[in-house]
């Protein structure tokens, strides 16, 4: 009858040896799930302010691009430039030779 209680005295141990574990296991789990989830919110508010931030750096870009000439501004002012060279350039020579006149008939 000993024998008896015994095996069953090492079954209910064995037993309680596998419930203790298991609840070791659960709880390990459980911590490990709620700190991957307190650092993915932590991760997902860094993003956030993140995006925020370029957010509001992209709006002061676009901001001053709207006053940026666009390429056929460009051009067009390249070439009332070029035309204001020649006649600069014509009027140069003008006034020289009204200066040459000028220095010749004193």
């Amino acid at each position: 009858m000993k024998d008896f209680f015994d095996s069953y005295k090492i079954v209910f141990d064995l037993m309680q040896w596998l419930f203790m574990g298991a609840v070791g296991v659960v709880t390990w789990q459980m911590k490990r799930d709620k700190t991957q989830d307190t650092q993915m919110s932590d991760f997902r508010q860094e993003f956030m302010d993140k995006v925020a931030e370029h957010e509001v750096r992209l709006a002061h870009i676009d901001e001053k691009l709207k006053h940026v000439p666009s390429s056929t501004e460009t051009a067009m002012l390249t070439e009332r430039l070029n035309s204001l060279d020649k006649s600069i350039a014509a009027l140069n020579q003008n006034i020289g030779r009204v200066n040459e006149f000028l220095l010749n008939n004193r």
